[in-house]
Order: C-alpha cells, then structure tokens, then sequence
C-alpha cells in the first residue's frame, strides 16, 4: 500500500508539470496574438490601408499595401509593440542582412533593412534572431527575408502609384 503511494508521489507530478506548462505556454501565446492584432487593426484603421500581403511569425508581422505604398511592420517583445507604417516612397533601398558569428560561423540575425532618401533613420525589422528562434527555422525565414526584400524594392522603384480610373455614368 505505502509503496503505492510513493510511486504515485513520484510520478503524478510530472504529467501535472507538463499539463500546466502547456496551458501557460498557450495563454501566453494567445495574449501575444491579441495584441499583435489589435496594433494590426490600430495601424490598419489609423491610415486606411488595404492589406494584400502579410506574413505572421512568431510575435511579428510584415505586410504591404499595394495600392498606398506602405510597408507594415509590427514586433512584440519583452511586453513593447514597434508598430511601424512605412511610405514606400520615401524609401531609398532595402537589403537583408545575415549577422554571422566569426569565431564559429552561424548565422546569429537575419534583418531586413530600409534606407531613406529624406535624412530619416534607417528601420531595421528583424526577421531571426538565434537567440530566441531555432537553428531549424533559419531557411525558411532566409527565405521570406529574401521574397520580402525583393517585394519592398519593387514598390521603392516604382515610386509612382499608376492613377485609378473611375467610371460613373
């Protein structure tokens, strides 16, 4: 009887560990959701934007207005939103940079970074970073560093939005 309840005692708590951790980790998630949405919104609702691309990552968001322009970026971290709208026209360039360790190689951030012809400071969106995201995610985010890079200088050489036509009988 007595070592029956010492097993129990022994192993009951484990399960129990993991059970609340689980719960934890999935309340803390889905706070950081809300509030990455509800600065999403704000921005959104603040400079009347379409929204036509947006990737979402762990506790980031980047997404473009094709129509306006401009560039989204909203991060979360250590309790503070950067929520950032971008003019796409009054960018100069953008570049990703990978931030590479000397001594042993690896990659340690990978950003995305614009340039402005104005006198502005640069804006640098951070897209991984090692010491809060895995090694394994580091080809795919390489990756939408590249499509994101790619898509903003798209927008940044044709500075000129093509007039709408609007028709009305």
């Amino acid at each position: 009887m007595y070592t029956f309840l010492i097993v129990l005692l022994l192993v009951l708590p484990w399960p129990l560990y993991w059970w609340f951790m689980s719960i934890f980790k999935s309340t803390k998630k889905n706070r950081i959701n809300i509030v990455i949405n509800n600065a999403l919104a704000r921005i959104v609702r603040k400079n009347r934007l379409t929204i036509n691309e947006m990737d979402l990552f762990d506790n980031k968001v980047i997404g473009l207005d094709q129509n306006k322009y401009k560039l989204i970026l909203i991060e979360y971290g250590n309790k503070n939103t950067r929520a950032d709208c971008i003019s796409l026209t009054q960018a100069k360039s953008c570049n990703f940079y990978k931030e590479i360790n000397e001594s042993t190689g690896r990659v340690e951030k990978v950003t995305v970074n614009l340039t402005f012809s104005a006198g502005n400071k640069p804006i640098s969106f951070t897209l991984y970073d090692a010491t809060k995201q895995n090694i394994y995610e580091l080809p795919f985010l390489l990756g939408k560093a590249k499509y994101w890079k790619s898509r903003i200088q798209l927008y940044i050489h044709n500075t000129r939005p093509e007039p709408k036509l609007e028709y009305t009988l």
